[in-house]
């Protein structure tokens, strides 16, 4: 058999991918697994301590919102990784704006702030339990995201990140 007839049988079977799959899988997925983390989280954290005044809210609310704004570019951004031709441009520096502005709150609370608070502001009463937590909790969301991504075809492997671009092919 030569190129051109495995070419030829290939194609003689193709229909229209469905659009929007990937979208759908990546919704479904993160749905279940973020329902399912933050179950997991109040068994085994039970109420946070976070919620006693408005300053501890506030700072809830940041972390929230740093999460939610990686979540919503990634969100954005993955589904035209995954498919065959599919570009992501001006996505890389919209990438930073969470971490940016994450340095910038950083900043301007450690500025405003005496510094003999500055250590039990960078290293919190509950750092270890954060350094472990997170890490773990974080396990179903990736496996969700994983699982809705086996079905993607993308074409541009080190945009992808599939492989370190060291190791692709030279064209």
């Amino acid at each position: 058999m030569t190129t051109n007839q495995l070419i030829d049988l290939l194609a003689a079977d193709r229909k229209p991918v469905e659009r929007g799959r990937i979208s759908r899988a990546l919704i479904t997925a993160l749905t279940v697994s973020v329902a399912a983390t933050f179950g997991a989280m109040s068994l085994v954290l039970g109420r946070s301590l976070e919620l006693s005044d408005s300053r501890s809210i506030n700072f809830l609310l940041i972390k929230l919102l740093f999460a939610l704004g990686i979540v919503a570019i990634a969100g954005a951004s993955l589904p035209r990784f995954a498919r065959p031709g599919g570009e992501a441009h001006g996505f890389r520096a919209l990438m930073l704006l969470p971490f940016v502005t994450m340095v910038a709150i950083a900043v301007i609370a450690i500025a405003s702030s005496d510094w003999s608070a500055w250590g039990g502001m960078i290293v919190g009463k509950e750092s270890l339990t954060c350094l472990i937590s997170i890490p773990l909790f974080a396990i179903a969301p990736l496996a969700a995201v994983l699982w809705a991504l086996r079905t993607g075809a993308p074409t541009d492997l080190a945009r992808a990140r599939a492989q370190s671009p060291a190791l692709l092919p030279v064209a």
